[in-house]
């Protein structure tokens, strides 16, 4: 059973009462929340992805909350699994459990209220009245203002650097941990402190002689990121460290990090990820890039979609980019397939060869791909981002066989991480293969390997390639001596490999990247 605090609770029930409890309704809605976890989705957007009214998108919702406060939620239960839905005062998200149900003095519902009312006399007079003791190391750390002008009282001045600061955390149960830091507490109010004030707090950070058992954070506002990411592109500060002190779950520190090339993938750490930027690309020039910048990036990550015939559900690309005005006109500029049928879009409307066409909910979207022949594509009406019909298709003929001679292990590397490729990192550290992940699809470069225990940087040789789908045996083989199953694949899996392989063999140059990196 999840304990709601009262306030939230009553808001629920009331809520509740016009719910008719349709399950199919909820499931989809819970379904939208779960696909992105700790996404705070707008009321009016969140119903308008199911179809349903703001009011009954929250009735349903407040439903299942009242439910689970009850505990009856029955069958639902298992869908949620570990996940803790959450009302906001903005609007809803479902994700792991964390400060919103750890911290009880104040309550985070409360601070959340506060911070989204101004209400900032109140909020320091709470946070005061936890009467924290502040850390002997924090006595040069800046004075913050509310974003209301007045000055953070002293106690609720301590309240906050010690949560900055805290290098442990504990789960509040009481009274009695209310001056204790919380995981994420200090997150709570960051958008009601003074910007330029946070920038301050962030230099301060960075500067100060801490004590090693701090595990110390910059406030995670958009200047203070901001002022991170000009400190890296200035040269005062190793990327590294400011992707540390941004965290992941900012928009603004998402858009750094995908404009230095290195932002991750959930699923697989090592990965690079383009499903994380989808949707927040900004909408004016700001420090991560000018919207010219950020549109070519866009395509560039369309043409990435069809290198690697990644699908999204229909609702989703309509989201992220028939919605968005940065990305809907360059969108607009390309073919699509969906269950096997070419289209493009016209002002977010789909169209065929022979005119308008209504697309299923929950249908599989891809950038088309030249190999599927392009005779019967329709001609979209905005320029294309790249050159989608040109796309040159390989064919099994021109499989490049892996290097006789070994390649050193710098350029190796190189060619590894302009084509975004994973190090499979076995025993000990040492890294014996590079993967490539296509969907279902996993492309193994394996090789004697190279790292702790293997000679360290030495070079790369015994050079074998093979494609799988998951954990199953090899579909195609590719050694120096033979090759056989690849007339099995589709057509664009063996143009793509055939692509990759003849740069991370020499034979073609590194793609270019518009980015920094």
């Amino acid at each position: 059973m999840v304990k709601v605090p009262t306030s939230i609770l009553a808001d629920a029930e009331r809520l509740a009462s016009g719910a008719v409890r349709d399950t199919q309704r909820r499931g989809a809605l819970l379904e939208r929340l779960l696909g992105r976890p700790n996404k705070l989705w707008s009321s009016e957007r969140l119903a308008a992805s199911v179809g349903a009214s703001v009011d009954e998108s929250d009735a349903e919702l407040a439903a299942v909350l009242v439910d689970r406060a009850a505990g009856t939620l029955g069958p639902l239960a298992d869908r949620l699994g570990r996940h803790v839905l959450r009302r906001h005062v903005q609007g809803w998200s479902c994700g792991p459990v964390g400060v919103f149900e750890h911290l009880k003095v104040p309550s985070a519902y409360e601070v959340e209220r506060w911070v989204h009312a101004e209400d900032h006399a109140v909020l320091d007079a709470a946070l005061a009245a936890t009467k924290t003791t502040p850390p002997r190391a924090a006595f040069d750390a800046p004075p913050l203002r509310w974003r209301s002008g007045p000055r953070l009282s002293a106690g609720a001045h301590a309240w906050y650097v010690s949560q900055l600061l805290a290098g442990t955390f504990v789960l509040q149960t009481s009274e009695r941990d209310a001056s204790r830091p919380v995981r994420g507490a200090a997150g709570l109010v960051e958008p009601a402190l003074d910007e330029q004030d946070t920038v301050a707090m962030a230099r301060w950070v960075l500067r100060a002689r801490l004590p090693a058992s701090s595990r110390a954070r910059v406030p995670r506002t958009v200047a203070a990121i901001d002022w991170l990411g000009q400190q890296v592109e200035t040269g005062e500060l190793p990327r590294s460290r400011a992707l540390q002190l941004m965290g992941t779950d900012r928009i603004q520190s998402r858009r750094w990090a995908f404009r230095w090339g290195e932002l991750r993938s959930p699923r697989y750490p090592d990965a690079i990820s383009d499903e994380r930027i989808e949707g927040l690309w900004p909408t004016d020039d700001d420090p991560t890039g000018t919207r010219r910048q950020w549109a070519t990036w866009v395509g560039e990550v369309l043409q990435r979609a069809m290198t690697e015939q990644r699908g999204w559900r229909f609702e989703d690309f309509e989201e992220a980019y028939l919605r968005h005005p940065l990305a809907s006109p360059i969108a607009e500029g390309l073919v699509y397939v969906m269950g096997g049928l070419p289209l493009v879009f016209i002002d977010g409307q789909a169209h065929g060869i022979d005119g308008k066409l209504t697309l299923m909910l929950g249908g599989e979207l891809r950038v088309a791909h030249p190999a599927e022949g392009v005779e019967d594509w329709p001609m979209p009406v905005a320029s294309p981002p790249f050159a989608q019909r040109e796309h040159r298709v390989l064919s099994v003929a021109e499989l490049p066989s892996p290097p006789a001679e070994p390649v050193p292990h710098g350029a190796w590397k190189r060619r590894v991480r302009a084509l975004r490729l994973l190090s499979d990192v076995q025993t000990n550290g040492s890294t014996t293969a590079e993967l490539w992940l296509l969907g279902h699809h996993r492309v193994h470069i394996d090789h004697a390997g190279y790292g702790s225990g293997l000679g360290g940087a030495r070079p790369i040789s015994k050079i074998q390639v093979s494609v799988r789908a998951g954990s199953q045996p090899p579909l195609a083989t590719l050694d120096a001596q033979e090759r056989h199953g690849w007339d099995s694949l589709p057509p664009w899996l063996v143009s793509e490999v055939a692509r990759m392989l003849r740069v991370l063999f020499g034979l073609s140059p590194l793609p270019r990247s518009s980015r920094p990196g």
